[in-house]
């Protein structure tokens, strides 16, 4: 599978800007001036845009990295015609660095070769950073004869790679045969965590930011500006963390830095759809392919995607369920070992194990074959802006596991019983440990499995980070996962159409989060006993008032796409209470509670001579319709009892007549 923009990784970043930047340094502010006529295809391009957008500060290094920073995306194209960078399919090296190297540098108007060199010289003599600082070369070295027509070399200061930590600004040299002499080079952007951080010129024939491990054996050496001196970083760090969104203000504004005094590059319309590539760890401003927006009016892009399971025996399918993914731009679902990579922007992170493009609404099946015992996870992705590897969906984790086993899906609340501690497993039985949980503790168990053990049959369960025993080995009886529930009350029948109240009882625990209560009709099994259950007819979140208890009441809280307006048809369901843990939000946190709602049409009406009475008068109550029985009956209740509860029982009843009276 292509992916663009391979090396965008995961990481915390500094920017290496020059010191005061945010807010900026006024004294050392800079406008932009091109030093050439541009060709009319680049300037009529957003990279002359972003260009001549850019604010200097007078500090080389930085001013380097800023000029670089504006054409990322500027791709090669075919023909002259192309220098705008919009082509993203050429091949054939013309760009407009080339087009201002060529005839300004070498003499020559028709000099189409590799440019990685040339755009950065480029970025130096637009920055205004003199010759004699850096000088214009076409080759991918640091130093070199003058007298070769002055374009040979950089003729900057050489930095050996195991002594030296770059800095912004700086010249990194690549070669990809293991040789000491370089054949790529590019522009360092900042450097963090071990990993140096690049702005590179014919990088997949476009300008990239790409990331390498320090001690990476691409890398041969660096090359520092001659009395450039050094940037200073910003009080401010970035994560990479690439996903997609929509615009929700009316006109959003692209800013040069993640500041709203910074410099207006451009804006989104609303409804556009943008790509943001790494944000300020406060989560405030978020970087596109165009620059900086406020993430106050953008919205995630989500889908969710499930599997069939959440344990394999090794060889067993792997269905996986791609919900909306289709509405994304080559989508695809990557399979990844847990633990091994939890984001694949990560510096020296790996690849997929497999993959499989996707649509809408549709599956994809793996072959666990190839897959050792452990934990994995599958999430959704597209391509989007310069990378595909756009997230669109949140991990799904399941296990693989060796042996014959029949794994259930029992997502319940236990809490850790008759053992002072109990051990963590990998995989069940035989499994590394992982961890172990004390007495007392109240945990998820997301699915169970019975193995063969001697003596008879012992439970396991999966829990968050492996498998424990439910029961003693010893006796294979002694529970040590004690289920834990919460009580929910609610009148057992209904007329259609009057209101439903449900009571949850102390439900506050730091155990979970993100309580609710849903409808089901009574056939259907829910999520917490099969990944694929059904949807709950209606929902609500469970809010605690100060004494720990929820009440929710339908159709007032109806939290379901139906509406508030939607009337519960004639019929048998069910109230469940759950919970979430992690990314699973049906953990059970009640037993099922049956009730039944009657139709209208089979409903008798009762009515009293009069809506109030002295006390020790008599009462005369009418009534008739419905299917009325023998053994029907009418009970007289408080106003704040309006259905029959078996602790609260009628104060008056009596035995009616069938036919009405």
């Amino acid at each position: 599978m292509k992916k663009f923009a391979r090396r965008i990784f995961s990481a915390v970043l500094t920017f290496a800007i020059a010191a005061g930047l945010l807010p900026l340094r006024m004294e050392n502010v800079l406008a932009l001036t091109m030093t050439y006529e541009p060709s009319s295809y680049y300037r009529s391009s957003v990279y002359y845009s972003r260009l001549t957008g850019v604010t200097l500060t007078g500090n080389p290094k930085t001013d380097l990295v800023l000029v670089a920073a504006s054409q990322v995306g500027y791709h090669e194209g075919n023909s002259r015609s192309e220098l705008g960078g919009g082509n993203t399919s050429g091949t054939a090296n013309y760009t407009e660095y080339a087009y201002w190297f060529g005839p300004r540098v070498r003499g020559d108007s028709n000099f189409w070769y590799a440019w990685c060199a040339m755009f950065i010289s480029w970025c130096a003599r637009q920055a205004g950073i003199p010759e004699s600082m850096i000088n214009n070369s076409s080759m991918a070295t640091c130093s070199g004869n003058p007298s070769l027509s002055g374009s040979y070399a950089f003729h900057i200061e050489k930095k050996t790679k195991d002594t030296y930590t770059p800095q912004a600004g700086d010249i990194i040299f690549f070669s990809s045969s293991g040789t000491a002499s370089g054949q790529h080079v590019g522009i360092v952007e900042s450097v963090s965590g071990g990993y140096v951080h690049t702005i590179e010129g014919n990088a997949s024939n476009q300008v990239l930011r790409r990331s390498y491990a320090l001690t990476s054996s691409q890398i041969v050496y660096y090359g520092v500006m001659n009395g450039a001196g050094g940037g200073t970083a910003l009080s401010y760090e970035t994560t990479w963390d690439i996903g997609t969104y929509t615009v929700t203000a009316s006109a959003l504004n692209i800013r040069q830095y993640p500041t709203a005094s910074s410099a207006k590059t451009g804006s989104y319309p609303n409804g556009s759809i943008v790509t943001i590539y790494e944000y300020l760890t406060d989560g405030s401003w978020g970087r596109t392919d165009d620059g900086w927006i406020s993430m106050d009016y953008v919205s995630r892009r989500y889908e969710t995607i499930s599997i069939n399971a959440q344990t394999y025996e090794k060889g067993a399918p792997i269905t996986v369920y791609t919900g909306n993914t289709g509405n994304y731009p080559e989508a695809w679902i990557g399979l990844y070992r847990q633990g091994e990579v939890e984001d694949p922007y990560t510096a020296g992170g790996v690849e997929a194990r497999v993959y499989e493009y996707v649509g809408s609404n549709s599956s994809v099946t793996f072959d666990s074959s190839s897959l050792t015992a452990g934990s994995y996870y599958v999430r959704a992705y597209c391509s989007g802006g310069l990378s595909a590897y756009v997230k669109i969906s949140d991990p799904v984790f399941f296990t693989v596991t060796e042996g014959t086993q029949t794994y259930v899906r029992d997502a319940d609340l236990y809490t850790i019983s008759n053992v002072t501690a109990i051990n963590v497993r990998a995989v069940p039985q035989t499994g590394a440990v992982v961890k172990t949980l004390d007495a007392g503790a109240v945990i998820p168990i997301y699915e169970i499995c019975d193995l063969q053990v001697m003596g008879g049959t012992q439970r396991w369960g999966r829990t968050d980070g492996g498998w424990l025993a439910m029961v003693s080995s010893a006796d294979l009886t002694t529970p040590y996962c004690v289920p834990y529930k919460k009580t929910i009350s609610m009148s057992e029948s209904y007329i259609q159409g009057s209101k439903l109240i449900v009571t949850a009882y102390d439900i506050v625990h730091p155990a979970y989060t993100g309580v609710w209560l849903g409808i089901y009709n009574a056939a259907d099994s829910d999520r917490s006993e099969d990944v694929q259950g059904a949807v709950s007819v209606l929902w609500a979140d469970a809010i605690a008032d100060e004494s720990g208890n929820a009440v929710m009441t339908f159709p007032n809280q109806n939290q379901s796409d139906k509406g508030i307006s939607y009337v519960l048809p004639a019929g048998s369901y069910y109230a469940r209470l759950f919970c979430t843990i992690g990314d699973d939000a049906y953990i059970a946190l009640s037993d099922k509670l049956a009730f039944t709602v009657v139709s209208s049409a089979n409903t008798a009406v009762v009515s009293s001579n009069a809506a109030s009475y002295i006390k020790g008068e008599t009462m005369k109550i009418s009534y008739g319709g419905g299917s009325l029985t023998d053994t029907a009956w009418i009970g007289i209740y408080p106003i704040s009892q309006n259905v029959y509860q078996a602790e609260n029982p009628s104060l008056l009843w009596q035995y009616v007549s069938s036919a009405g009276g």
